[in-house]
């Protein structure tokens, strides 16, 4: 496939990759009065005392050309910061590795919590606006780039990719609470990196996108190229049939800029993994992988770049339990936040429909209480094989299902071979030894169907309506009507 390309023209002075800027992090900044307004306060002790109070604690922060969204940062730092008032506990900005500390507030104005060691240097990035106006998201997870008011850990240095919307970083030593009485301080340096790869994402069901930005010279006259490269993906972490993607076995991995290219310049790498080094496996598990990107000018390489553990996760699978398809909304909002949180390459569907180009958090939907539970294995099955997975490349999912959907994803295991497209299989309070009162409800179903008959033809709810209730009653009213018809 053709590579897609956005030239981007430089709109303001000094916006330039390797700028540099230096600033002072005291050891009284407080990440969890960052964006606050002055009055502030933050990280109050066990007994809700020793308050840090905006301004005279807030962290310093970065703003301006340097804070570009999709670029890469480096950041490397020095000095020594204790979190008590002497330099006894002082350490470097990778801080003390034996002694992990949590935020005592967890998520607090905003911002979410964060484990790291005591006094290494930590960061958040935020928008224009006040952080506690919104909720907090999720704390960060391993390997992952940081959201908007999602903590992360810096040490001495660190790469890191600005996000989107982001326009100020602040910066201060980890901490559990009252930073007001801590030692020390801390240099860091940002610089914007000449290279940097932004993104990696799939496009459609069988397209590698990767995203690369570089700073090229003003010279129109040189001949300029980007380049990447892959660690071995497809398949599973363990397979021997993985393939390394690059130059040499990959056309559309590299790319020649047009004639006269000058400044900044992003390209979008598409790559056709049916394709690609002779046919890249399908996906069995989820994809972890580096990504290096090389520019160069007149044959001369002028930067590199790696982002490491980029992910394209299997979709997962939610599978709900009994009723649940009686509520108005049948997704499971809680569940895919705490997912993107954790790996943010994964995009939430749009209700029950598949909405997304690739679909990674999607809900199967089925009717709990008028429906048979053997035909709606049946149907999983079919929805997962026939449906889903021809929407990405991967030939496997993973399965969260709740309560009833665990034994209808059993089921679907057991009866129809889904197990030949299900990775992993998490249920959550499902009755898989089976219900109690099953049985006596059974065994008693002469005496309960004339009550629920009784009950219906009492409150005359019309049966045209049932169908399409949004709600509990609604549906224990459709399963009854079902049961009588």
């Amino acid at each position: 496939m053709r590579n897609q390309i956005l030239f981007l023209q430089l709109v303001f002075a000094g916006c330039l990759f390797g700028q540099q800027t230096v600033i002072v992090v005291p050891g009284t900044s407080d990440p969890w009065l960052a964006g606050m307004p002055n009055g502030s306060t933050a990280s109050c002790g066990p007994f809700g005392s020793e308050c840090d109070v905006a301004p005279n604690l807030s962290p310093p922060a970065v703003t301006g050309s340097v804070i570009v969204p999709g670029s890469t940062l480096t950041i490397t730092a020095t000095g020594l910061e204790c979190y008590d008032p002497t330099p006894t506990c002082a350490t470097g900005p990778d801080g003390n590795p034996s002694l992990p500390i949590s935020h005592v507030n967890g998520a607090e104005n905003g911002v979410s919590g964060i484990t790291a060691p005591a006094n290494a240097l930590i960061g958040v990035f935020l928008g224009p606006n006040q952080p506690s106006l919104t909720p907090p998201p999720a704390q960060l997870g391993s390997n992952t780039a940081p959201v908007l008011k999602q903590v992360f850990l810096i040490g001495s240095s660190s790469h890191i990719t600005v996000p989107a919307a982001a326009t100020r970083l602040f910066l201060g030593p980890m901490d559990g609470f009252g930073w007001y009485d801590n030692y020390g301080s801390f240099t860091a340096q940002i610089t914007v990196d000449q290279v940097s790869v932004t993104a990696v994402k799939m496009f459609d069901s069988h397209t590698l996108q990767i995203d690369v930005t570089a700073q090229f010279s003003q010279s129109p006259a040189t001949q300029k190229n980007l380049a990447i490269a892959t660690t071995p993906i497809g398949a599973d972490s363990n397979s021997s049939i993985r393939v390394t993607l690059d130059s040499n076995n990959c056309p559309a991995c590299s790319y020649i800029l047009p004639s006269g290219t000058v400044g900044q310049f992003m390209n979008s790498f598409r790559i056709d993994l049916r394709q690609a080094g002779g046919g890249v496996p399908r996906f069995t598990d989820n994809q972890v992988f580096d990504v290096s990107a090389t520019a160069s000018e007149s044959g001369t390489i002028v930067g590199t770049a790696t982002k490491m553990g980029a992910e394209i996760p299997l979709p997962v699978v939610h599978v709900h339990g009994i009723m649940t398809d009686c509520l108005p909304d049948h997704v499971p909002h809680g569940l895919f936040n705490y997912l993107i949180g954790i790996h943010p390459s994964y995009t939430e569907d749009d209700g029950l429909a598949l909405t997304q180009t690739y679909p990674t958090l999607v809900s199967f939907d089925y009717h709990s209480l008028s429906g048979d539970a053997i035909d709606s294995a049946n149907q999983l099955t079919n929805w997962i094989q026939n449906q889903l997975l021809p929407m990405t490349y991967a030939n496997k999912v993973h399965v969260v299902a709740h309560s009833l959907g665990g034994i209808i994803s059993r089921t679907a295991i057991a009866n129809y071979g889904a197990g030949a497209f299900i990775n992993k299989l998490v249920l959550v309070g499902s009755p898989s030894e089976g219900v109690t009162i099953a049985p006596e409800a059974l065994s008693n179903w002469n005496v309960i169907q004339p009550l629920i008959a009784a009950f219906v033809s009492t409150v005359a709810f019309p049966v045209a309506l049932v169908p399409q209730a949004d709600n509990a009653l609604g549906c224990l009213m459709a399963a009854a009507v079902s049961e009588l018809q």
